[in-house]
């Protein structure tokens, strides 16, 4: 009986109470030193997008363009290591693909597996374009080394078909389950789980590589399918992969708020 009598007090002295009127003086002289400071707050100019790209390439791990450059000397010089190419060097390449996309993914998958999602979101670009920001600085680095590989391949005797389909088509079917590794985990899914999924998506294009270049037939049907058709496929999945991945980076800002 006290405690309530007690409590039902307090609730009255609490809707009595009043926040003090600030002293007119202090109003005015805070106001105007927020107005001097904002005043002498540099003018931050709108950065065009080359610089935003050139601001967030410098945030990319070093190691990533090493092991990037790393597994494009290892494949050149296995092609030019012959007089031309060969049926083995097409399973080579092919298996090489996935471990170039898991550099690239992997290093995506760092704002999240380092916690570093709530300092980038804090900053002047909201998470969701960091992301896509570094996914396209990445994605012009991949497009120039598959462009010069598939200048040598050509030069060397390759044909532009072995090169799309030997080349393109497990890059772009092993990003898309690294991708979806990412938006089933959260993010959270641990760099060696992308890591062992690399190895076994590089196994795989090694395999199907290798059944497809050991039988003739198998290069005439795949052949008759017109690698533009089966690149174009990989491509759409992969577009429509990138895009729900994006949409699903907006995942911390739900949990918390930076």
């Amino acid at each position: 009986m006290r405690k309530n009598m007690r409590n039902r007090g307090t609730e009255e002295l609490l809707r009595t109470l009043r926040s003090p009127e600030p002293d007119p003086y202090r109003r005015r002289l805070a106001v105007n030193r927020i107005v001097a400071e904002y005043a002498a707050a540099p003018v931050r100019p709108r950065l065009s997008f080359h610089q935003q790209l050139y601001r967030q390439a410098e945030y990319i791990s070093p190691m990533t363009w090493m092991l990037q450059l790393g597994i494009f000397v290892v494949s050149v010089w296995g092609i030019l290591e012959t007089s031309g190419i060969q049926r083995l060097h097409l399973v080579v390449l092919s298996a090489m693909m996935p471990l170039l996309g898991i550099v690239g993914v992997a290093e995506v998958a760092r704002s999240f597996s380092h916690q570093m999602w709530e300092l980038e979101n804090a900053c002047r670009y909201n998470l969701r374009s960091i992301i896509s920001m570094k996914m396209l600085i990445l994605g012009l680095a991949d497009l120039i080394l598959f462009g010069l590989l598939s200048g040598i391949g050509i030069r060397i005797g390759g044909s532009f078909p072995e090169m799309a389909v030997f080349i393109l088509i497990p890059f772009q079917v092993s990003n898309m389950v690294y991708l979806g590794m990412l938006m089933k985990t959260n993010g959270r899914c641990p760099v060696q789980l992308l890591a062992a999924a690399g190895i076994a998506m590089s196994g795989i294009a090694a395999h199907f590589s290798e059944k497809v270049t050991a039988a003739e037939r198998g290069m005439d049907v795949l052949f008759r399918m017109r690698p533009g058709v089966l690149l174009l496929l990989t491509c759409a999945g992969m577009a429509v992969t990138v895009i729900a991945f994006l949409r699903k980076c907006s995942w911390e800002d739900i949990k918390a708020w930076s």
